[in-house]
């Protein structure tokens, strides 16, 4: 069994995260930038022989993180963040836009790495060299609108001077006249709703 390991100690990594969050039509983007690396300047320019770094990208890691409670025997509450998946992205420029997706109590955190190709000498044949990551950069999710309405209750629901929808109901079976009518307005406004 064989395996791969890269060492990549003191390669420069992305510094100067910078994130921000801009509204494009009705969707959220999150707009992130960084200072570039310049592989034409030291310490890439230092061997003798010209070897150097044939191509650099950066490697995005977009992760999504749930902040949820949690309570002990006592009542103390405690914030806990869970990890709820990750994407990876590449790109050669030092700028990344990526629409949002939507989520209740949700943010995504974005890490930068340098991904380096040497060339022209005997690394050109292994594994691409990769920097540390960067800091962490957070943004908060958009809040899903569907997900965080209160659902209609209909036990709970008043009319000014009729009483609550589940007395309407038993009024109208108790007088048969006016049942059908009672739920044919109940049955439309349940359609209404989307249920």
């Amino acid at each position: 069994m064989t395996s791969n390991i890269v060492l990549s100690i003191g390669w420069p990594k992305p510094k100067n995260v910078n994130l921000t969050k801009r509204k494009v039509g009705l969707n959220q983007e999150a707009h992130i930038t960084w200072d570039k690396i310049d592989v034409n300047a030291p310490p890439f320019t230092e061997d003798a022989n010209g070897n150097g770094v044939d191509n650099l990208k950066y490697r995005i890691t977009e992760t999504y993180i749930e902040s949820g409670f949690q309570y002990d025997l006592e009542g103390n509450q405690t914030v806990i963040e869970i990890d709820r998946g990750f994407n990876i992205y590449h790109t050669q420029n030092n700028v990344f836009k990526r629409f949002l997706s939507e989520g209740v109590n949700m943010k995504a955190s974005y890490e930068i790495q340098a991904v380096y190709n040497v060339s022209d000498s005997v690394l050109k044949n292994t594994l691409p060299i990769v920097s540390e990551k960067s800091e962490k950069v957070f943004v908060k999710l958009p809040k899903d609108i569907y997900c965080s309405k209160n659902k209609c209750k209909i036990g709970t629901v008043l009319s000014q001077n009729e009483g609550s929808s589940k007395m309407r109901y038993s009024n109208a079976i108790n007088n048969r006249n006016s049942a059908s009518s009672f739920f044919g307005n109940y049955a439309r406004g349940f359609m209404k709703l989307g249920l």
